[in-house]
């Protein structure tokens, strides 16, 4: 699935269940596709006040891009145990984020968090991707 969305800080990305979620916030990127974020476990329902933030970032070498105002496209995958994040044509830089238990909603809010954002979702592309892989 891919989705596009616009923000100006940064988004939260949370794969969530009926209680909790895990978060992976998405602040940039490399030149070369490798996504700058800060992965956060046992989250509140929004994806907010999680009991386990990394230490530190990870952030990419290189200079940064992504956090300007205009659209972000993204590329998500659904795994059994997570949900994988990355650039359109880098697939091979996926970040994830750990399912945690019966995970069947997907949030994305921006950074700071005032109204929610437009996200469009490009679901002709998510189903060609599907049926190739049949």
């Amino acid at each position: 699935m891919t989705l596009e969305a616009s923000s100006k800080t940064g988004l939260f990305v949370s794969f969530c269940n009926a209680s909790l979620c895990n978060t992976l916030a998405l602040y940039g990127s490399s030149p070369d596709g490798h996504l700058w974020y800060l992965p956060g476990l046992d989250c509140g329902s929004w994806g907010r006040n999680c009991r386990a933030w990394a230490q530190e970032p990870v952030v990419p070498p290189g200079s940064l891009n992504f956090v300007v105002p205009g659209p972000v496209t993204l590329v998500f995958e659904r795994r059994p145990s997570s949900l994988r994040v990355w650039l359109p044509d880098h697939p091979d830089k996926a970040v994830s984020v750990a399912d945690g238990g019966g995970s069947d909603l997907l949030r994305i809010r921006p950074d700071v968090w005032v109204s929610d954002m437009p996200v469009d979702f490009d679901y002709a592309r998510f189903e060609a991707e599907v049926t190739k892989g049949l």
